[in-house]
């Protein structure tokens, strides 16, 4: 999908705000139910939906953007998230024309590789930074809940990300006017 830079600009402030109430929503609840380590990572949607749907140069600061926001919410780094969020979205773009979202169960299997694909990113970044596997085995245990709740809700996820990033400006028939 291409769309103009007005477009990304109103689709992408729209879906930091969504981003902002699902991560104070899910700090709190998280914390009501008593799992303060499980924490989901609604912003690696955000930018799986992207790096699948845009075709456009913007893409990588786009990443950027979303990493950056969602780390005013989380003391996770946004460097390696940016990282992984562009390495994916190149992965993504060679095979974007055969990855169908025809059924919500292809939608679920198509995140749940790609987030581990993600988790192999952060995982390697991760020893390289600090030297230890202890870092990274703690979070293989916390991944494995969250990516398959993740992959539940991306069907959900990506239909209201659709809306927001739709083309403005159609007619009936989906042509820009």
């Amino acid at each position: 999908m291409r769309l103009r830079l007005q477009d990304i600009v109103v689709s992408l402030f729209l879906t930091l705000i969504i981003l902002a109430v699902a991560e104070i929503f899910m700090t709190t609840v998280s914390q009501l139910v008593g799992l303060e380590r499980f924490r989901l990572q609604l912003n690696i949607l955000i930018i799986l939906f992207v790096a699948l749907k845009l075709e456009n140069p913007f893409l990588a600061i786009i990443i950027f953007i979303v990493q950056y926001f969602h780390s005013l919410f989380s003391i996770e780094g946004w460097a390696m998230g940016t990282v992984a969020g562009v390495l994916i979205s190149v992965i993504v773009s060679y095979a974007r024309d055969i990855i169908q979202f025809s059924n919500a169960v292809a939608t679920m299997l198509i995140v749940q590789i790609s987030q581990m694909i993600w988790f192999v990113i952060i995982a390697i970044l991760m020893y390289i930074r600090s030297g230890s596997s202890d870092l990274v085995v703690d979070k293989l245990w916390r991944f494995i809940p969250e990516s398959i709740v993740l992959s539940l809700l991306a069907p959900v996820v990506f239909n209201v990300l659709e809306l927001l990033w739709k083309k403005r400006n159609q007619n009936i028939l989906g042509e820009a006017e």
